[in-house]
């Protein structure tokens, strides 16, 4: 089915705070830093697409017919067998700019090799490089006992850093997370 994108109702709409519009429902805008980097891009039968660095070390899933709420499932690896480094997702209600943003500075710290996406990183100073441009913005901070959350000015936006100790196969499937980012009004996040 071709569609007419003259037509009205597919005009763009414009939303701000941005991160209240939820997803555009195409990976196409946060594929492309990958692609255009010599990814490789497969798809399944049910409409899933898979991108993959040449050597199989990071491992991007669009996934509308997963099992989950994960949208996006992306992974790093040090050894294409290996278990996962570190996992990212993204719900469906994320922006795809978002997500375009993510996947953009991954492609450059992809050029320049294993040591800038595989690095783990000290979770206190992973905290303060989020929380230092966060504050600029308005944002307040909590430091509770497991974790610290920042809040957006407008209460529409949190993002939490565990700082407790994470088992690392409950990370890697998703059933834990380092971090966590929620938008939207209270309690549809």
């Amino acid at each position: 089915m071709l569609y007419d994108l003259n037509d009205e109702r597919w005009r763009e709409y414009h939303v701000t705070p941005r991160y209240l519009a939820g997803s555009t429902f195409t990976g196409d805008p946060a594929l492309q830093p990958l692609l255009d980097v010599g990814w490789k891009l497969n798809h399944d039968e049910m409409g899933n697409v898979y991108v993959n660095a040449p050597e199989q070390t990071i491992r991007l899933g669009y996934l509308p017919e997963g099992e989950d709420d994960a949208l996006w499932k992306i992974t790093a690896y040090s050894d294409p067998f290996a278990m996962p480094r570190w996992l990212v997702t993204f719900q469906e209600s994320t922006p795809t700019e978002i997500v375009a943003g993510f996947t953009t500075a991954l492609a450059a710290a992809y050029t320049e090799g294993p040591d800038s996406y595989l690095y783990y990183g000290n979770s206190n100073l992973a905290a303060r490089d989020v929380g230092t441009p966060l504050a600029a913005a308005g944002w307040s901070h909590r430091y509770g006992a497991a974790d610290i959350s920042f809040h957006s000015p407008d209460g529409l936006a949190e993002v939490h850093l565990r700082r407790t100790r994470l088992d690392h196969t409950a990370e890697m499937t998703g059933h834990q997370e380092r971090w966590l980012m929620l938008a939207g009004p209270p309690g549809n996040q």
